[in-house]
C-alpha cells in the first residue's frame, strides 16, 4: 500500500516523467511478485508509455504463473487490461482468445455465487462490442452478432449491446426475429430513445409504415428537436403516400423550433421538400449545411439524388 501511495505522489508531481515510478513498482515485485496491484498499475504505465510488449508478457506472465490460485475478480481484471492492450496494438487474434478467458472468469464468478462488479461486466461487454465492430466493418455479420451475444451474456443489463444486435439482426434481413427483441427491449427500456428508434427502424423494414410513424412521433413528443427522428418520420410519410400530411409536420415543427436555421432542422425541412417534389428548394437547404459535420454528408448525398 506504501509503494503504491508513493508512487501515485511521484506521479502527481512529475507526470511527465513515468519512467521512475516504473522502476519504483518493478524494483517492489521483484521481493513481492504476487502484489497484484502494483503489478496492475505497473501494466497500465506501460500502455501510457507506448510500452505495450512489457504489459503484456508481465500480464501474460502472472496470470500463467497464478492459474488456480489468484482471486477471481483479480483475474478478471488482468484479463481485461491484457485484452484492451492486444486491442491497442491491433493483435485481434491474441485479443479474442484472452477476452474468451475473460467471459469464462465472469461466468465462473456467477456460477460459485458471486458476481462481478457492474463496473467489470460492463468494460468487458464494452469490448464485445468493439470486436463486433470490426467484424462488422469487414462485412462478417453473423461472426458479429455471435460477440454481441456474448457481451450480453456478460451483461445482460447493457442497452447499448442490445440495440447493437437489433441493428446487426436488420443488417442481416432478420425482421422478424428483430421484431421479438425489439419487444423484449420495450419491456426492458419503454422510454430509451434508442430502443425506440429500433423499434422504428424494424416497422420500416416491415413496411408497417404507420406503426413507426407512430414510433417516431412519440421520439418527437420526447424531444420537438430530435430532428433525425423528424427527418425519418417525413420519409415514412411519403412512403405511406400521406404527402399532404408532410407540409403539415415541417410546419408544426417550425413554429416549436428556437433555432430553424440549425443542421438538423434544414435537414429535415429538405427532406420534406424533396417528397413534395420541391427539387430547387431542396437543393437549397441541402446545400446550406453541407459543410456541417454531423448532416453534411446525408446533405451532400440528397443533392447528388436530385442532380441525377
Amino acid at each position: 500500500g506504501i509503494v503504491l501511495r508513493i508512487g501515485k505522489t511521484m506521479l502527481s508531481l512529475h507526470d511527465d516523467d513515468i519512467h521512475p515510478v516504473i522502476q519504483l513498482y518493478k524494483n517492489h515485485l521483484q521481493e513481492h511478485p504476487n502484489h497484484q496491484l502494483i503489478l496492475l498499475e505497473l501494466a497500465k504505465l506501460y500502455n501510457e508509455c507506448d510500452q505495450q510488449n512489457q504489459a503484456i508478457t508481465l500480464l501474460k506472465t502472472h496470470l500463467q504463473q497464478t492459474e488456480g490460485g489468484s482471486e477471481l475478480s483479480t483475474r478478471l481484471t488482468l484479463l481485461i487490461l491484457l485484452t484492451e492492450t492486444y486491442e491497442t496494438i491491433g493483435e485481434t487474434d491474441e485479443m479474442h482468445l484472452s477476452l474468451e478467458e475473460a467471459k469464462d472468469v465472469c461466468q465462473r464468478i456467477v456460477s460459485g455465487g458471486k458476481d462481478s462488479s457492474n463496473d467489470l461486466r460492463s468494460k468487458l461487454a464494452a469490448i464485445f462490442n468493439r470486436l463486433a465492430r470490426r467484424y462488422e466493418d469487414k462485412g462478417d455479420l453473423a461472426v458479429a452478432e455471435v460477440q454481441v451475444t456474448d457481451a450480453l451474456d456478460i451483461y445482460c443489463n447493457d442497452e447499448e449491446s442490445s440495440v447493437y444486435l437489433g441493428q446487426l439482426l436488420l443488417k442481416q434481413g432478420k425482421v422478424e426475429e428483430c421484431q421479438h427483441h425489439c419487444q423484449w427491449l420495450r419491456k426492458m427500456s419503454p422510454t430509451s430513445e434508442r430502443v425506440l428508434e429500433l423499434c422504428g427502424e424494424t416497422f420500416a423494414a416491415q413496411a408497417k409504415y404507420e406503426d413507426a410513424i407512430v414510433t417516431y412521433k412519440h421520439l418527437l413528443s420526447m424531444d420537438s428537436q430530435n430532428y433525425h427522428a423528424l427527418s425519418k418520420c417525413i420519409v415514412l410519410h411519403h412512403c405511406d403516400g400521406k404527402i399532404e400530411d408532410i407540409a403539415y409536420l415541417i410546419s408544426n415543427t417550425e413554429d416549436d423550433c428556437s433555432d430553424t436555421t440549425s443542421p438538423g432542422f434544414q435537414h429535415a425541412k429538405g427532406m420534406s421538400l424533396l417528397c413534395q417534389n420541391r427539387y430547387q428548394e431542396a437543393i437549397i437547404c441541402f446545400s446550406a449545411i453541407r459543410g456541417d459535420g454531423v448532416w453534411g454528408s446525408e446533405a451532400i448525398l440528397q443533392m447528388i439524388s436530385i442532380y441525377l
